[in-house]
């Protein structure tokens, strides 16, 4: 059977970091807050309110989709059309992000699973939320300095706390 990647939603679903619930909410967060290509376009100033305004109404006459209404009307060529997806691409909210916003994630915990699913994309070794902290509690060991004070209980880190 051929590898098929998970996505981050899915990652996260299947490592514990989150319920499939919050994953489709921010889902449809992340839909709502992305702008129509047709807006993109006008931002970019790549069409004019104009040109917008004659494609919706193309595109409403005849029933088209957006990118069938703008290549009918010779206004974008599907290279510039493939430019202008692009684009929306960087004003489009990532699943992670709309996780930190709804608060279904802190920013740490989003910076974890990020580092998590980097792993899971260079091994193809899914690791729980669980196994991964673990992990960490066994390979976090800290190294005192030079600059650092031995204290009879243990080492004073920079930051004042015994370690």
């Amino acid at each position: 059977m051929p590898y098929i990647p998970l996505l981050f939603g899915r990652f996260l679903v299947k490592t514990g970091w989150i319920p499939e619930e919050q994953v489709e909410q921010a889902l449809a967060l992340q839909k709502e807050l992305t702008p129509s290509l047709g807006l993109v376009a006008v931002l970019e100033n790549i069409l004019t309110i104009d040109d917008l305004r004659r494609i919706l109404m193309h595109q409403r006459r005849l029933g088209l989709f957006f990118q069938e209404a703008v290549t009918q009307l010779g206004l974008l060529d599907d290279v510039r059309l493939a430019a202008l997806e692009e684009r929306r691409r960087s004003y489009t909210l990532q699943i992670g992000a709309a996780l930190v916003v709804r608060g279904d994630l802190a920013e740490t915990e989003l910076q974890e699973a990020l580092s998590a699913f980097e792993h899971y994309k260079s091994s193809r070794e899914l690791i729980s939320r669980s196994g991964l902290q673990r992990t960490q509690e066994r390979h976090t060991h800290y190294e005192p300095s030079p600059h650092d004070t031995v204290h009879p209980v243990g080492v004073v880190a920079p930051d004042r706390h015994l370690v």
